[in-house]
């Protein structure tokens, strides 16, 4: 505020008058911005407008591509945010509501934002192992985490994927966390219990000293669509076909392999011994 002293020119011992408190406004704007970026799928970004040492009526504008999107003002507020804001470039004008012609401008841009896609797949249906879901996750910001039908939530395993193994037959949903909250579902998903083959097994021991002509033969009558090989080894070698044959006196471990497509495999052991019947 200032106080204006006024008197004759050429008269400089005459009478003065005062004027007092007169006010000598800031038409200058230095303002900040500050871009809150889009986080989840469904959110929006914004940008806030600061105006510092604020002394007057604003009104801010936005604008992009040319076309003005928002106003607001005249308003003695020195703060605005812009909502609801896709990603692309923004021209930002803050002016004063008495001088049009005084503007402080600025460009801004909400960057790209890559949707969290969940991509959950049953990689393996239950049989004598638990079945497996497997999560690939692409968009969002890691690290990731994963819940089960809205339970507590896991760290991924490796990186953009994980594996979750699932001990009974179910749907299931799985929601997908990313580092900044944002929590989408994944496409609910089936895991159900792989019937088990039918088989039966015959046992021959040798027939008599010294012959090595034991065998053990599998007979798969209903493979519920699945190929199998078979073992004598506990698993260390398969076969396609389901005899042993020419088998020395011994203890041998029978693994059965039951493989489908997108549905991973599993083994079903047994032991059984080959002995000796015969003496002389």
């Amino acid at each position: 505020m200032y106080d204006i002293l006024v008197r004759r020119k050429d008269n400089t011992e005459g009478c003065e008058f005062t004027i007092s408190d007169i006010s000598v406004d800031n038409i200058s704007i230095n303002a900040n911005s500050e871009v809150f970026p889009i986080t989840c799928n469904n959110s929006k970004g914004a940008i806030n407008i600061d105006v510092s040492d604020a002394s007057s009526s604003y009104i801010f504008n936005i604008s992009k591509g040319g076309n003005l999107i928002n106003t607001s003002g005249p308003t003695a507020s020195a703060s605005y945010t812009f909502n609801y804001l896709d990603t692309g470039n923004y021209d930002i004008e803050v002016s004063l509501a008495s001088v049009s012609s005084c503007s402080w401008i600025r460009t801004e841009t909400i960057t790209n934002f890559t949707p969290i896609t969940p991509n959950v797949v049953v990689t393996k249906n239950i049989d004598c192992d638990p079945g497996i879901i497997t999560i690939t996750e692409t968009g969002g910001d890691a690290p990731y985490q994963y819940s089960i039908d809205g339970g507590k939530y896991t760290p991924f395993s490796s990186g953009s994927q994980s594996e979750i193994q699932i001990n009974d037959a179910a749907t299931y949903i799985i929601t997908v966390k990313d580092v900044n909250d944002c929590e989408v579902n994944g496409v609910p998903v089936d895991v159900i219990s792989e019937q088990e083959i039918v088989y039966t097994l015959d046992k021959k021991d040798i027939s008599c000293n010294s012959e090595d002509d034991g065998s053990i033969t599998l007979d798969v009558s209903n493979a519920q669509g699945h190929s199998v090989t078979y073992s004598k080894d506990a698993g260390a070698t398969f076969q396609t076909s389901r005899a042993f044959s020419n088998l020395v006196p011994a203890t041998y471990t029978i693994v059965l392999k039951k493989e489908k497509a997108g549905s991973g495999l599993a083994t079903k052991k047994w032991t059984f011994s080959c002995e000796s019947c015969c003496y002389v």
